[in-house]
């Protein structure tokens, strides 16, 4: 006769993780996206600098970093792109996002930050992907305006 099976222990991380969607649903529903600002861009052309007929990216980004005031919520990120041939840089550029969000409720949005995995999935994917499409709109008009041939950017890093 074989023993009925006993259900597994779960483990406090797994059982973290299973709460988590509920505890990050309750988060967005406690704040409200106010305003994207481009706070600060610079973009600088190498020299000497002959336009390439084409190149590549590197992008890299700063940890967001996260502000906490009584009615709203600010979340700084920032991206560094650099654009190169094989042989030469051509150019770099620098832009700096802050995202407003207006809180209901101060103490609780507070209290739900302080879990890492809801603060990392807030600050990671929730603050890029709002930012994403106005940096692709920044770097685009820079190349432009730079007289350099268009990137394509992904929909989403």
């Amino acid at each position: 006769m074989s023993k009925a099976k006993q259900p597994a222990k779960r483990s406090k991380e797994a059982a973290s993780h299973a709460q988590t969607p509920a505890e990050y649903s309750q988060l967005l529903q406690l704040v409200n996206l106010a305003r994207i600002w481009l706070v600060k861009m610079d973009f600088a052309l190498e020299t000497p600098c002959q336009t390439p007929q084409s190149y590549q990216m590197q992008i890299g980004r700063t940890p967001g970093e996260l502000e906490m005031h009584e009615t709203y919520l600010c979340i700084h990120l920032g991206y560094e792109i650099k654009g190169k041939t094989e042989e030469t840089n051509i150019f770099t550029g620098h832009y700096h996002f802050a995202i407003i969000f207006e809180l209901s409720e101060h103490e609780q949005v507070k209290k739900l930050l302080e879990d890492e995995q809801i603060r990392a999935t807030f600050l990671g994917a929730q603050a890029e992907k709002l930012v994403w499409s106005y940096l692709r709109k920044a770097l685009q008009q820079a190349l432009l305006d730079a007289g350099l041939p268009a990137a394509v950017l992904p929909l989403y890093m």
